[in-house]
């Protein structure tokens, strides 16, 4: 396999479970990076992808960069993710995705143990979320700069930020800034 083929692989990290009818992740890995207590993936969505009812075992942050997607939780309406929208999903939340437009993110797979050091002080990441602010707007931007960086300061610094984004949306979960999925 030639080292290009070998970059670009299909994302396959769902959970399945008799309870849930899942779907396979049609994306596209553009790169990885693994930092201690995260996996972080940039990812491509084909136009058109629809992703029916699953779930992650791990929490996750998606940064969308380019194209919207939607994600349904349950019965309520979909929530439109833009461009430069920071999102969390706790682990085991049931949703759903459309991609009616070709979407580009930065999606980060929040392993337990990172998880767990946020929710020694607040129980506040249990719920999907978009997490607002000038703060989360500049640590996702960051976050894909360093991550695009390659070099091995990059992956002390990716730890870092990734920390702080998780700090930032559990600090800001009963503020205004942050818009909360309701239950």
């Amino acid at each position: 396999m030639n080292p290009k083929a070998a970059r670009i692989e299909t994302y396959h990290h769902l959970h399945r479970g008799d309870d849930c009818p899942c779907a396979d992740t049609s994306g596209t890995v553009v790169a990885m990076r693994r930092v201690p207590g995260f996996q972080v993936v940039e990812n491509h969505y084909p136009a058109g992808l629809k992703l029916t009812n699953h779930r992650h075992e791990h929490a996750l942050l998606s940064y969308v960069l380019e194209g919207p997607y939607a994600e349904t939780y349950g019965t309520a309406a979909s929530v439109i993710c833009p461009p430069r929208v920071l999102r969390y999903l706790p682990p085991e939340q049931n949703h759903s995705n459309v991609f009616d437009e070709g979407t580009h993110c930065l999606v980060v797979e929040v392993e337990p143990e990172a998880l767990k050091r946020v929710e020694e002080h607040t129980k506040a990441l249990d719920r999907p979320g978009e997490i607002q602010g000038i703060a989360a707007t500049w640590l996702a931007q960051r976050l894909y700069h360093e991550f695009r960086q390659g070099d091995g300061l990059a992956l002390v610094s990716l730890e870092g930020i990734l920390l702080e984004m998780l700090a930032e949306g559990a600090r800001h979960s009963g503020a205004e800034r942050v818009a909360v999925i309701p239950r």
